[in-house]
């Protein structure tokens, strides 16, 4: 049963300039007792470069278009609507 679910999603924005985000969801806090349990999960903006850690993969040129690649702080925001992501 995977632990995490994980994508990344460039776009093209309004003024023509590329913006690469990542986004995690995570079961981890569900699979303690290995019992199957149904319930709302979150999803999270992460950095590119968190996905990337976490997988072993390389997105290069992607990694320097994530905004939130910029702000040192930033590990995740929880994303409970379109208004939530930063772009």
């Amino acid at each position: 049963m995977p632990a995490e679910f994980w994508k990344v999603v460039v776009i093209a924005k309004e003024d023509g300039k590329l913006s690469a985000t990542g986004y995690l969801q995570t079961q981890k806090n569900l699979l303690d007792n290995l019992e199957f349990a149904f319930g709302s999960y979150k999803t999270y903006q992460v950095p590119v470069s968190r996905i990337e850690a976490i997988t072993g993969l390389n997105f290069g040129r992607l990694r320097g278009l994530d905004p939130l690649g910029t702000l040192e702080s930033m590990d995740s925001r929880l994303i409970s609507g379109k208004g939530d992501i930063l772009l």
